[in-house]
């Protein structure tokens, strides 16, 4: 069974660290152009300040295998609701079967809720059934983002 935890993100960031190399092989794309280098200082100020949630998946041994990272502040057009914005999640296809993704989701709503969000803002890959998933929770398309390397 997988657990799920809110933990700080300056206690684990050397467990993620691998896990994240393995998301960012597993689909990345244009990687000459936007080579993986995550700005963990920018990250360690969201979470100082109250604005980042991270919520890990392990096995019962401990063990991380997943997690999911959002940012909870208000929005720049809409500067009196908090929106939780994921930002990245993630779980090792060896443990993806099953609910364990909703579970995950599910989890983080009632997170999100807690920190006061209202709304929800998650980015679905075209790919591996994310848009399907997000439906069956209740989400809905907003927009498209489109992206051309220059």
């Amino acid at each position: 069974m997988i657990r799920f935890d809110v933990e700080p993100l300056a206690s684990v960031a050397d467990e993620i660290a691998p896990l994240w190399e393995r998301h960012y092989e597993e689909g990345a794309e244009d990687r000459e152009i936007a080579p993986f280098a995550p700005d963990w200082r920018r990250y360690f100020m969201l979470e100082e300040g109250g604005n980042l949630l991270l919520l890990t998946a392990r096995t019962d041994d401990g063990t991380m295998v997943g997690y999911l990272m959002a940012i909870i502040d208000t929005h720049l057009h809409f500067s009196r609701t908090v929106f939780a914005g994921v930002d990245v999640y993630w779980l090792a296809p060896e443990h993806r079967g099953g609910r364990t993704a909703l579970r995950m989701l599910k989890t983080a709503e009632a997170c999100f809720k807690a920190m006061g969000a209202h709304v929800v803002l998650q980015h679905a890959w075209h790919v591996r059934g994310q848009e399907r998933l997000l439906a069956r929770m209740g989400y809905a398309p907003m927009e498209t983002v489109m992206k051309k390397v220059l």
